[in-house]
């Protein structure tokens, strides 16, 4: 510190001058007023009307009403039935043996006078859809070597040709009716048979062939051969 003289603190400090003055208050608020409340223009209707209540008396004072009792169900088997084996019951159906009747038939006689029919007229003829035939050739796979040589050897002596190149085979049918076969005309897939109508036929076969030079075809008939024979 330094020496010297202090200076007085009050004498530093300048006055200050305060100028206080009070703030208006605020305008007074109006007074409360009550107002009445509104008139209600309708009422609620009540959930249910009032019931009547009249106590009945008893017309006759001897008669003591009681309070029903309920008692709790109890399932009570006797013991006897326990061991027995419970037998179910139903009708019984019994069937008589049946009677036989014995009726005795009344006797009829018959008083007419007999009736005697007339021979019956017999007359010979063969229909025409029966001298018609159409016949299909028998396949070769189903003729034998030998028995086709044999049906071409005739064939080829019928016709009378100088060679075998003339001659052109049709079909060899088979189980025809020999004997009885008046003309052969050539058809798609097969020959048609006119049959005599007086003749007596029988089994035989049938080998058709054609000539190359002139086109008229060539028939021969052959004793039928069994199918043993055939297939050799």
């Amino acid at each position: 510190m330094r020496g010297g003289a202090r200076t007085p603190l009050g004498a530093r400090v300048a006055p200050v001058a305060v100028d206080v003055r009070q703030a208006p208050l605020s305008p007074a608020a109006p007074p409360t007023q009550v107002v009445a409340p509104p008139v209600v223009g309708s009422e609620g209707v009540a959930l249910a009307p009032d019931v009547a209540v009249v106590e009945l008396t008893d017309p006759d004072p001897a008669v003591t009403y009681v309070e029903e009792e309920l008692r709790p169900a109890v399932d009570v088997l006797p013991t006897a039935l326990l061991a027995q084996v419970p037998v179910q019951r139903g009708p019984d159906l019994t069937i008589r043996r049946a009677t036989i009747r014995r009726a005795i038939l009344p006797t009829t006689t018959d008083h007419g006078a007999a009736v005697r029919l007339p021979r019956p007229e017999v007359r010979l003829g063969r229909p025409a859809a029966l001298l018609d035939v159409r016949v299909r050739a028998t396949p070769p796979a189903r003729i034998g070597a030998e028995h086709l040589r044999r049906c071409l050897t005739a064939l080829l002596r019928r016709s009378g040709a100088a060679s075998a190149a003339d001659l052109a085979l049709v079909g060899v049918f088979e189980r025809v009716p020999g004997g009885a076969v008046h003309s052969v005309t050539a058809v798609e897939g097969g020959v048609r048979l006119r049959l005599a109508p007086v003749a007596r036929p029988r089994p035989a076969t049938l080998v058709v062939g054609r000539r190359r030079s002139t086109g008229g075809l060539v028939t021969v008939e052959l004793p039928a051969v069994p199918r043993e024979v055939r297939r050799r």
